[in-house]
Order: structure tokens, then sequence, then C-alpha cells
């Protein structure tokens, strides 16, 4: 009958080693690579060399001891002053971005943030707090409501800067097309056009008395 312990090693060792870590017992025993010495599986584990837990191509064969030296001389497991959380957090637009930089994985960094006690910055007033529950990017309602309005219309009035300059270079890009395609309508149309035209022209004579506008009652009188 399989051991339960020995199933979760091969599925540990398949999930995080490629099932290297099986080949390398099965060539070198369970024999520490650094200092020689034997143990039980528990005691001996694989070591990634590149640095890379996704990298499973080069592994050694380590004892707990030589493993946890070499990582607490590496950069991964280096202490995290206040100063260094801090900038993170303050410096990065979410918590992944933020534990990428110190090199921590995600929850470490939130490990380290409560343990500091470092609060969120409000993205709109710019106050400190402390988020409950869910992560939360504003310290209350109010300040919920105005900035995500705010954001909004800064990013309509984006848009419409966007499609104002996309609409100026492609009338620059097709200046002689389009201009051929008024010329092309203008052909085309010239009778109701000029009709449009002598139309309103007859309008405009109609609200006219001696080079004055006729106004409306009520408003002022603009000579021209």
């Amino acid at each position: 009958m399989t051991n339960k312990r020995d199933e979760d090693a091969k599925y540990k060792d398949v999930l995080r080693h490629g099932g290297k870590r099986s080949e390398l017992i099965a060539m070198f025993g369970l024999t520490c690579s650094a200092c020689g010495v034997s143990g039980s599986g528990y005691e001996i584990v694989a070591h990634h060399l590149t640095g890379n837990p996704q990298d499973h191509a080069l592994q050694v064969l380590l004892c707990r001891p030589c493993h946890a030296s070499i990582h607490q001389d590496g950069v991964d497991k280096k202490p995290r002053s206040r100063e260094e959380i801090l900038f993170a957090v303050r410096n990065t637009q979410n918590l992944d971005d933020a534990a990428a930089l110190v090199f921590l994985s995600k929850s470490a960094l939130k490990k380290r943030i409560k343990k500091y006690g470092i609060g969120r910055l409000c993205c709109y007033c710019g106050k400190e707090f402390t988020p409950t529950g869910s992560p939360k990017r504003y310290c209350s309602a109010e300040c919920t409501s105005t900035g995500k309005r705010e954001k909004w219309a800064k990013r309509i009035s984006g848009y419409a800067e966007q499609k104002s300059e996309n609409d100026r270079g492609y009338r620059e890009r097709h200046k002689e097309a389009l201009a051929e395609r008024k010329r092309k309508y203008y052909l085309e149309h010239a009778e109701a056009i000029k009709a449009r035209t002598r139309e309103w022209y007859k309008n405009r004579k109609s609200l006219s008395t001696n080079g004055s506008i006729i106004p409306e009652e009520g408003t002022p009188t603009l000579t021209v």
C-alpha cells in the first residue's frame, strides 16, 4: 500500500521541481551536494540554481541547513526595513508591483505591511488610512464618489482629445482624396446646393432691413 506521505512528496516534487528532485535522488541518492551529508527525504531538498522557481533544468540536492544558508545570503530572504516597504507601497500602482520591487511574494509583503502598520494613501485626497475588508483606494464614500467622477471626466476628455488628434491626422494624410470627394459631391449635387444657398440668402434678406437684422421682441437692436 502506498504511503500518503510518499504520494504528497511526489506531488510536491512535480509541482515545485518538475519531477527533477526524484531524478536527482535516483542518480545520486539522498546526499547533500554541498557538504556530503546523507539524510531522509525530508532532510534533503532540491535547490534551483538559476534562482527562478519555474526553471527546473538546473537543480541540485542540498540538506536543509545548506539550503537555508544559501537563501539567507541571497536577496530573496533579505530583511526589509519599514522604509523599503513604505517606498514600494507608495510608488507602485498595486501590491503585485510593490512585491516585485522589494523581491517578496505578495503574501510576504502583506505580512510586513501589517507588521509595520503601514496604511494606504487615498487616491483622491492623499490622506493615509487603514483599509478594512476588501482592498480600497479611497478613504471615504465622499472621496470615492468625487474621485471616480473626476477620473471618468478625465478619461472622457482624453478620448475626445485623442479623437480630435486622429481626425486631424486623417485629414492631413488624405487631404487630396477629401478635396476630390468634396469636388465630386458638389458636381453631382450642384443644383440642390445652389437652391439651398438661394433659399438661405432669401431668408436672410427677409430678416434684414436697412442693414439691420430684425431682432426678436424684447432684445436690443444690433446694427451692422
